[in-house]
């Protein structure tokens, strides 16, 4: 099967290394701006963290990270649904 992200030239290794290191940045921002954010989770959100962590802990490597990215930015998004920004966008008019 052919993968549009590897390019004529490149080994499927080069490809796997750079979506390492594009999950780790993301993940590592991701972190960054939850632990900002982290006194506003409820509790279902800390049991959902608890839970997801004793699954993510069972996979490979390279799964925990994208499980990561997920379940943080997934709970970043709720987070910042209940709670924007304050100075936020302004309401239309």
């Amino acid at each position: 099967m052919f993968d549009s992200r590897i390019h004529v030239g490149q080994m499927p290794g080069a490809a796997i290394d750079y979506e390492l290191h594009r999950n780790e940045r993301e993940l590592e921002k991701i972190r960054a701006d939850f632990q900002k954010n982290a006194h506003l989770l409820s509790s279902a959100q800390k049991q959902v963290i608890q839970a997801g962590e004793a699954v993510i802990n069972g996979l490979s490597p390279a799964e925990q990270m994208q499980a990561r990215i997920n379940l943080y930015g997934r709970l970043l998004a709720q987070i910042k649904e209940r709670h924007p920004p304050l100075g936020g966008p302004e309401p239309e008019r």
